[in-house]
């Protein structure tokens, strides 16, 4: 189900909880391989929240990439099932919804990540009772 921006507010309110999941999921990638992407789109789409990243294989990452892809693919797999417990508490507290599972695939060719995290609930905008107004 799309979700409808009704009022400037509501997307205000929605930017801020998209930006929100950016710069958390910048910090936990910078975490886990000690480089962050150079640039995070993130969507919110009913209950599905989708992570763009780009710019995220580090040097010797795209030297391998162009011989052997599917390594670099399997290690960013890996590292993303290794972090998915602590991805799943976290985002659970950022939304106040439970994620379900997640999704990913980077293509190294391109330098490019994408992850789609499925929720059991569409995702709101900030409640009153979490900080908005």
């Amino acid at each position: 189900m799309a979700v409808f921006i009704t009022s400037t507010r509501d997307w205000q309110l929605r930017s801020g909880l998209e930006g929100a999941l950016a710069r958390y999921a910048g910090r936990l990638w910078k975490h886990l391989v000690g480089k962050g992407p150079e640039s995070i789109t993130v969507r919110l789409q009913g209950d599905l929240i989708i992570f763009r990243y780009r710019g995220i294989l580090s040097p010797g990452d795209k030297l391998l990439g162009a011989t052997a892809p599917e390594l670099v693919r399997a290690y960013y797999r890996g590292i993303a099932a290794a972090a998915w417990p602590r991805m799943k508490k976290d985002l659970q507290e950022i939304t106040g919804v439970e994620p379900r599972w997640l999704l990913d695939d980077l293509n190294p060719n391109l330098d490019e990540r994408l992850e789609v995290v499925s929720m059991t609930k569409e995702i709101e905008p900030l409640s009153r009772d979490r900080g908005g107004s």
